[in-house]
Formats: structure tokens, C-alpha cells, sequence
């Protein structure tokens, strides 16, 4: 028995009530696939807009001012968990890689340091003992890393690998395919834009914005 097939036999035992119904309603041997008996799930419970709005969510996310650590990276989970079928690549959910480490590594990296700090974690939140208790140091400084990592693809874009198509030859914001993902493309050109103007305003600057 192949998992396919084993996904097959127990899926109408995870079903109840109205979607237990719609299953028993459809014509016998309409689905002969995993893959169709997806499709057509989502196609009843699942609209296009709701799968939108939650790739919209996972592309654009970002820790609130008053959330910790720990917090955001459970409510991002959450995010994935509600749209299981969102197809976004790892590399785009970790919105690249760090330095060296895979998008895989990248995303255990997120994992350790969300379970390490669970306890202690905060941002704009008071930690009792005072602003020079050592643990808030050290948060702060995990923080930092981790903002970071998010803007890594941001501050290189001639040399970063494309984070939608995954090569070498163009940055994200001039993917040919970034139309499927305009508002995270958007987001890129910012922070590149951002980036390249620097604090100053140099007029002998090859990135001069006046």
C-alpha cells in the first residue's frame, strides 16, 4: 500500500457533518487521485481569495512591535498550518538564507532560538528587574540577528540568489515571475531602496538620491 493510497482510505474518516455529506454526494469513481481528492476540497472549503489573503500573510510577515520572539514564530507557524496547500518555497517563507546556512538550517535556526528564548524573549515589553538585567541584553542581541537574517537578500541584491526562482542571474525584485508575487516584490524594492540610500545623501555618491 503506497501512501497515497493509505491517504485515500482514511481521509472520509476525517471528515463529519456537512463535508462528510458533500464527500458521499459526489459521483462514485470522480476521484481516482490524491491529488484530485485535494483539489476538490479546497475548491468547496478552501476559495482562491482565503488562499490569497494567507500567502499574503506568510510572504509579508513581520514580528509586531509588542510580540515576543517565541510569540511571532508560533503565529507564523500558525499561519503555514492554515493554508497548508499556500506552495510557497522555503527559501521565500525564510526570505533567503543565512550567510552559509540552507533555507532548512535557516528555518531550525528560527526554531532553536524561538524555543531558547520562550521564557525570556520580548520586544517592547518590560522585563522585571530592570533595563540592565544581562538576559535583556542578550535578547536584544538575538533580535538583532534575527532582523538581520530577514534583511540579508535585501542588502545585496547583485549578489543574492533570487528568492522566487531560486538563481543566480537577476535579484528578487526583477524576477520575471515576481507578477504571482507583487506585494513581496514591492517589499524587496523598499528595503533595497532603503538600503541603497544610506543615512546620507552623498552628491558624489554612485547611489545619490537627492
Amino acid at each position: 500500500v503506497t501512501e497515497e493510497q493509505l491517504r485515500m482510505r482514511v481521509f472520509p474518516y476525517t471528515l463529519k457533518d456537512k463535508a462528510k455529506y458533500w464527500l458521499n454526494s459526489l459521483k462514485p469513481g470522480s476521484l481516482m487521485t490524491w491529488g484530485a481528492i485535494q483539489k476538490k476540497f479546497l475548491e468547496k472549503y478552501f476559495s482562491t481569495q482565503k488562499t490569497d489573503m494567507l500567502r499574503d500573510k506568510i510572504l509579508l510577515f513581520a514580528q509586531q512591535d509588542d510580540e515576543s520572539l517565541c510569540e511571532a514564530w508560533e503565529r507564523f507557524n500558525g499561519l503555514l498550518n492554515q493554508c497548508p496547500h499556500h506552495g510557497i518555497p522555503l527559501k521565500l517563507q525564510m526570505r533567503g538564507s543565512y550567510k552559509t546556512k540552507t533555507p532548512e538550517e535557516t528555518y531550525e535556526l528560527f526554531e532553536q532560538i524561538a524555543m531558547e528564548t520562550q521564557h525570556t524573549d520580548t520586544r517592547g515589553k518590560r522585563i522585571a528587574g530592570g533595563s540592565n538585567d544581562s538576559s535583556s541584553v542578550q535578547i536584544s542581541k538575538l533580535e538583532q540577528k534575527l532582523d538581520a537574517l530577514l534583511a540579508l537578500n535585501s542588502r545585496n541584491p547583485l549578489k543574492e540568489v533570487c528568492s522566487i526562482c531560486e538563481t543566480h542571474d537577476h535579484p528578487t525584485i526583477s524576477c520575471p515571475f515576481g507578477a504571482a508575487y507583487p506585494e513581496f516584490v514591492q517589499e524587496q524594492a523598499k528595503l533595497v531602496n532603503s538600503y541603497n540610500r544610506g543615512p546620507i545623501n552623498d552628491p558624489y555618491s554612485q547611489s545619490y538620491n537627492p
